[in-house]
């Protein structure tokens, strides 16, 4: 590995979306797979308790795939609260220290298992809980108002905050959609940088643009000497619908076009030209990562490519591409493993009570070959005139 030539504090990433099906949590999974690629120190934490999903874009890398016995995120806040409950029952003096065991974020996760002979970085990623009968009760019973209010909530949150950013380089955080307690602490107080994911109808773009007003009003009140850079990124965006994609841009520019970092506003349409994440048909059907479907030089539309560009904003040109990791045979390998077994062509019986919660198994996920092979032309499903991205 290079020796990093800057010793530095890390910085912390949100990604967020004012609306569900951005492909969010896709981004940020790209994302934190470029950075490793080049030799940096990554955590990722899933802060999207009431529907946790980013566990399933590793799930090659995560040896309790599944996480029914890896703690996360509601475990660390409930324990912190439970033990200074118990302090406080005491009636005695707490102990000096007694909090920094919550701080231990490696008490919360685990490193992914990149490939054997894999180069780069490293990825620890912070689930949300673990995934178990209690999981859904922990989450709806944790009042986010009163562990600020009685438990210290807010110093807690900056302690941990400083803690990720000495322990990483970047640490990305899947927020919760919509305007919520947890999506304020993910969106306000913690983050350096904000990515903001969106698709191109109208409740998306608007609630997106509130938004961020909002987290910038919020953040120049609160913390005016700690700058946050807000990085707004179409999502979805389907070239084969030219007639709507054009107003629809225009629309972004016009809506959001304020929200563009300083740096950004000199070449405006180069960013958003970009930073816009195509909509490929195949991740509807499969949690696959970009850089184990797209060739790191192939034609636009590339979900790769389009990762690297908002990578490249948010480090500010510190990381500017994928470093392949692993050979292809390992990736085509890896590919398999999430797209999930391959079927025999019959038919799946079909399911008619419901199961145990959390009791699927990866022959549920059976399922006829993959949609396009490794390898092939993305290209190919959009017209050869269509394959630039033409925002002026």
């Amino acid at each position: 590995m290079k020796e990093r030539q800057v010793e530095q504090k890390g910085r912390i990433v949100t990604f967020y979306s004012y609306k569900g099906g951005t492909g969010r949590s896709l981004l940020l999974a790209n994302a934190a797979m470029v950075l490793a690629s080049n030799d940096r120190r990554v955590a990722v934490i899933d802060w999207d308790l009431e529907a946790p999903g980013l566990h399933r874009y590793l799930k090659p890398f995560i040896a309790d795939a599944e996480l029914n016995e890896t703690t996360g995120l509601i475990d660390l806040f409930t324990g912190y609260w439970d033990r200074l409950t118990e302090l406080n029952a005491a009636e005695a003096e707490p102990p000096i220290g007694w909090e920094r065991q919550y701080l231990d974020i490696y008490r919360y996760g685990v490193t992914l298992r990149l490939p054997e002979g894999s180069r780069g970085g490293s990825i620890f990623f912070v689930p949300a809980g673990r995934q178990n009968a209690a999981y859904a009760s922990k989450v709806a019973n944790f009042k986010w108002d009163d562990f600020y209010n009685d438990a210290g909530g807010s110093g807690f949150i900056d302690a941990l905050a400083q803690r990720l950013r000495d322990e990483f380089d970047y640490v990305l955080i899947d927020s919760r959609t919509g305007v919520s307690d947890t999506a304020g602490i993910c969106t306000v107080q913690l983050p350096d940088d904000l990515v903001v994911c969106f698709t191109y109808n109208n409740q998306n773009v608007l609630g997106a643009s509130a938004v961020a007003a909002t987290v910038q009003k919020a953040r120049s009140g609160s913390e005016a000497g700690r700058r946050l850079r807000i990085f707004p990124v179409p999502t979805r965006a389907d070239y084969f619908l030219q007639t709507y994609l054009g107003p629809r841009r225009r629309l972004v520019k016009q809506k959001m076009g304020w929200v563009l970092p300083d740096e950004e506003q000199r070449e405006p349409d180069r960013y958003w030209a970009e930073v816009e994440q195509p909509y490929l048909p195949a991740h509807s059907y499969f949690e696959t990562l970009a850089c184990l479907t797209d060739e790191p030089d192939a034609p636009p539309p590339s979900l790769l490519i389009a990762t690297q560009q908002v990578v490249r904003r948010f480090t500010g040109g510190e990381v500017q591409r994928w470093i392949p990791m692993f050979d292809d045979k390992t990736r085509q390998d890896i590919l398999r493993q999430m797209e999930g077994p391959t079927g025999d062509g019959t038919a799946a019986a079909s399911v008619t009570t419901a199961p145990e919660p959390n009791a699927w198994t990866e022959a549920d996920y059976a399922m006829e070959p993959a949609y396009y092979p490794v390898g092939s032309d993305l290209s190919a499903q959009v017209g050869a005139d269509d394959q630039s991205t033409h925002w002026r």
